[in-house]
């Protein structure tokens, strides 16, 4: 839920929350200071639901879930709840995100050291701390770019970001480049839309988006077993770059 207006809509309940729009011309001090606003909000709702695992995890009932209107909804959420109990290892919680969520998952983990590991993809820098954001909580971190979505200052900071975190963590923070691709090819949006959509806005930039998302799953996966130690994942073999200076092309 995105209570700092970067959703297209939020509702919850009598609560309706619509896109908020940075006004027109914004100088950029006030601008980014509108986007470090919702980073903020975002941060910090990553870590309340990092505290409902633990409430579901130890059996204390969520006091903030929606209640629907039909009597059978509460039966249903309770066997919901009831079926997550002890599945989610809060000991080895990642946090993935896409563009500002991938931005989100950054500086999460750098206020709640709870986060183990961090994946971005195709991370939007620019809502986080200025000049530059690093910080010193050293965990494993992979970044997956698209080709053609990066100019100077983002990778510039993504870099500064993944070496920084190399100093501090010995070289488990890495940087894979997905040749071909753009940005929203690091998101599901390019399968879940129906073709009469997707062949008018064209949202994919490569001829084989279902391919670009089993690379990122196989990607991801073998950098989530070789780095965090989560095991018996089925990915195949991926050999992941040895540091953030190598940059792996997929075609």
């Amino acid at each position: 839920m995105f209570r700092d207006g970067s959703a297209s809509m939020t509702v919850e309940q009598e609560f309706v929350k619509p896109y908020e729009h940075p006004v027109d011309n914004m100088a950029d001090d006030e601008l980014h200071t509108f986007r470090a606003k919702q980073l903020s909000i975002r941060a910090q709702e990553v870590s309340s639901t990092i505290d409902l695992i633990g409430l579901i995890n130890r059996r204390t009932a969520p006091t903030n879930i929606w209640k629907l209107a039909h009597p059978s909804t509460s039966i249903v959420q309770s066997q919901i709840i009831e079926s997550l109990r002890n599945r989610l290892d809060s000991s080895k919680l990642v946090a993935i995100g896409h563009s500002f969520g991938a931005a989100t998952s950054f500086f999460a983990s750098s206020r709640d050291d709870r986060i183990k590991a961090v994946i971005g993809m195709d991370p939007w820098m620019y809502p986080l701390p200025k000049p530059v954001f690093s910080h010193d909580r050293p965990h494993p971190l992979l970044v997956i770019n698209s080709e053609y979505f990066h100019w100077a200052a983002n990778l510039d900071a993504i870099k500064t970001l993944l070496k920084d975190n190399n100093k501090n963590s010995k070289g488990s923070a890495m940087m894979v480049t997905l040749k071909g691709t753009g940005h929203m090819d690091q998101s599901d949006l390019t399968v879940a839309l129906p073709p009469y959509v997707t062949s008018r806005f064209r949202p994919s930039q490569t001829s084989d988006p279902t391919a670009v998302l089993r690379s990122n799953n196989d990607i991801i996966l073998a950098f989530l077993q070789e780095k965090v130690g989560i095991m018996g994942l089925n990915c195949v073999a991926v050999n992941l770059p040895e540091t953030s200076d190598n940059v792996g092309k997929f075609e």
